[in-house]
């Protein structure tokens, strides 16, 4: 999860500083996706690890 949130924060800033002004071009575009890419399987991991995995323990301890 650590080598996520760096690689997100990353990229985002590396696009801010070099690519913000020219958007349209392919380097910014695939910033732009590799961004929102590493945004949503840290969005997945974090809703895995607080949301499903405690509710699967709270679960399993009932049955």
């Amino acid at each position: 999860m650590d080598q996520l949130t760096v690689l997100s924060v990353l990229c985002w800033i590396v696009w801010w500083f070099l690519f913000k002004d020219d958007p349209k071009s392919i380097e910014s575009i695939a910033l732009i996706i590799a961004g929102f890419a590493f945004n949503g399987l840290l969005a997945l991991h974090l809703w895995v690890r607080f949301v499903i995995l405690p509710w699967r323990k709270r679960n399993s301890r009932k049955e």
